[in-house]
């Protein structure tokens, strides 16, 4: 089918897509219902990794280094070169925060925060790129409590310096916070102390991660978030030049819609038995193109094998750029259990002239998920929750009959709220161009 695509701050498009999850999100609450609602609620995170997907790791991380990467109990870094996991988040802030919770269950290991390096960073041996990184290194846990040694180190092209060290608390569950301010001071804390403080008068620049070399089988990094480090408030950019919106609108098909993936792992083969099922439908597929999904077999559910709801999801904010500015925001989630994503953006129906909001396996914009910038990026067993979220605002935009304008109400405005509704995505600041982003969405807001 051909559409036109009135860009850059929405889709025009005739075809109307719904994807209706009430049954889904009744699949998963029994999971889920037993997590908390919000994650980094006194901090403004906008990278929350608890590094157990690994099929998500290169949109967040450059790895650097031998790495057997996330899996269930979080991230284990046993080889004695080591790795450290560069986060690719863009932010264009200088002051931030990383943030290292570790599970101790045996001594031993070197324990990396990253702070201003390069992508190719890794401290050891061998180091390799320049960065500020705080080490922590040989937590011994006895009787009497756990202590390990912390220094600090600022490397210049792989050349690591020694700049101070101390002696630092631990324990089998322990959080490591280390930030660095607009004037490159630098500092390690944890529980509300600070335990290390220096600043570089020859600041490097670069982002935020984590790394280790030579951990216990055992132990493990469980999570890890990057935020803005003191008070200054994200805030919308709008100061680019709007000559761009006088260009020629591009026209293309829409792409073929995919049924939801066998591999969603609680959703059984399509068929019109009108059981518990999700509903979810596609463009061009007739009324009985439903996916059947039933509750976990653990939960009493029925249906051939049951299924089981995903353990971690991922969310990831992302924009596309049109003539070099960022012109459409919008928010891509997937699972552990998924072998393909899903994207929540706002459009403008052409038939209507209506903002509405897609939620489905393929965007209606020109939006590319794979390459596209990742400003804030929330993995972890906790985040699934947030699905409910993203069924609600959908439903509260859609039925609320908003009119679409180019400068907002438009997809930055949906793109907006929708951040708003996921703990951790809420706090980058918009990119250059997000015009119509601070832009309230009428009777939803």
């Amino acid at each position: 089918m051909l559409s036109t695509h009135r860009l850059p701050f929405g889709y025009s498009g005739k075809t109307r897509f719904r994807l209706r999850t009430r049954t889904l999100i009744r699949t998963m609450l029994p999971a889920l219902l037993a997590v908390p609602a919000c994650l980094g609620a006194s901090h403004s995170y906008y990278v929350v990794d608890s590094l157990q997907d690994k099929n998500n790791v290169a949109f967040a991380w450059t790895v650097n280094g031998e790495s057997a990467g996330p899996s269930a109990q979080g991230l284990t870094i046993t080889s004695g070169s080591g790795a450290s996991y560069i986060t690719r988040v863009t932010t264009a802030s200088k002051a931030y925060e990383v943030a290292e919770t570790l599970a101790l269950q045996k001594s031993g290991g070197t324990y990396v925060i990253y702070l201003r390096a390069t992508k190719d960073a890794l401290f050891g041996a061998q180091s390799t790129g320049s960065f500020y990184a705080f080490v922590i290194s040989d937590p011994l846990i006895s009787t009497n409590g756990c202590t390990a040694s912390a220094a600090l180190y600022r490397a210049l092209n792989g050349a690591a310096v020694q700049i101070d060290s101390t002696s630092i608390a631990c324990g089998k569950a322990v959080k490591y916070e280390a930030a660095v301010d607009e004037d490159s001071s630098l500092h390690l804390s944890s529980n509300g102390v600070e335990y290390l403080t220096w600043k570089d008068t020859h600041p490097l620049s670069g982002s935020g991660g984590i790394g280790a070399s030579g951990m216990p089988a055992e132990n493990a990094i469980t999570m890890v978030e990057i935020g803005s480090y003191g008070d200054t408030a994200p805030s919308a950019n709008q100061d680019a030049s709007l000559d761009f919106l006088s260009k020629p609108s591009p026209s293309g098909d829409i792409p073929t819609a995919t049924p939801i993936p066998a591999d969603i792992g609680f959703c059984n083969p399509p068929d019109d038995t009108g059981e518990d099922e999700t509903d979810f439908t596609y463009p061009g597929l007739s009324p009985t193109g439903y996916v059947d999904c039933y509750l976990p077999s653990s939960s009493g559910g029925g249906g051939p094998g049951g299924g089981k709801p995903p353990s971690v999801c991922t969310f990831r904010a992302q924009y596309h750029t049109f003539s070099g500015v960022a012109a459409h925001g919008y928010v891509t989630w997937t699972t552990n259990i998924m072998s393909s994503y899903y994207i929540f953006e706002g459009y403008e129906e052409n038939a209507t002239d209506l903002l509405l909001v897609n939620l489905g396996s393929f965007p209606y914009t020109t939006a590319t998920p794979s390459t596209d910038p990742v400003v804030a990026y929330v993995s972890s067993s906790s985040s699934c929750t947030y699905l409910i979220n993203l069924s609600t605002s959908q439903t509260r935009i859609n039925n609320a009959k908003i009119a679409y304008h180019i400068l907002g109400p438009n997809s930055n405005s949906v793109w907006r709220y929708i951040v708003s509704q996921i703990s951790g995505l809420n706090t980058f600041t918009p990119p250059l161009g997000a015009v119509g982003y601070s832009t309230k969405l009428p009777g939803v807001e």
